[in-house]
């Protein structure tokens, strides 16, 4: 695991985005172009390795390729679903077929996909906006009184 610390722009705490894929140079790609974003950075190269990062510490929002030895992307997003719901799921693809979408959409509950190679402009905005509904869909949980 590779841990990038981006100073703050603003008081608070960061949030915090892991990206998971085999494709150590695209994981160091990703990390020069957001080195700017008010964020902290983790990014492994497995998905087994996300998962325990999961189980360490807080993590807003998972990217993750869908193409990966010994678990896909899809796997890994519906597991992260089941153990850390609150957390923002994007799928990363290589050019993933419909099916494979739609296992996505309904095992994983994924936010949104991004289709490789991905520009710099798109992932920044992209987080921007998971962030923005990962916070409204706390509050909306916050408020949503408790079944007994």
């Amino acid at each position: 695991m590779c841990v990038q610390t981006i100073p703050p722009v603003s008081a608070g705490p960061r949030p915090t985005v892991l990206f998971v894929d085999d494709e150590e140079a695209l994981l160091q790609a990703i990390v020069r172009a957001l080195r700017k974003e008010p964020l902290t950075i983790l990014t492994t190269s497995s998905p087994q390795e996300a998962l325990r990062v999961l189980t360490l510490r807080h993590v807003d929002i998972i990217i993750s390729d869908e193409h990966m030895p010994g678990m896909s992307g899809t796997e890994l997003l519906k597991r992260v679903r089941n153990q850390h719901p609150r957390t923002v799921r994007i799928l990363l693809t290589g050019g993933t077929g419909l099916d494979a979408n739609m296992r996505a959409i309904q095992e994983g509950e994924v936010y949104r996909f991004l289709s490789k190679p991905v520009p710099p402009e798109e992932l920044s905005r992209t987080i921007a906006q998971a962030l923005h509904m990962g916070r409204l869909l706390r509050q909306r949980q916050d408020l949503t009184p408790r079944r007994r």
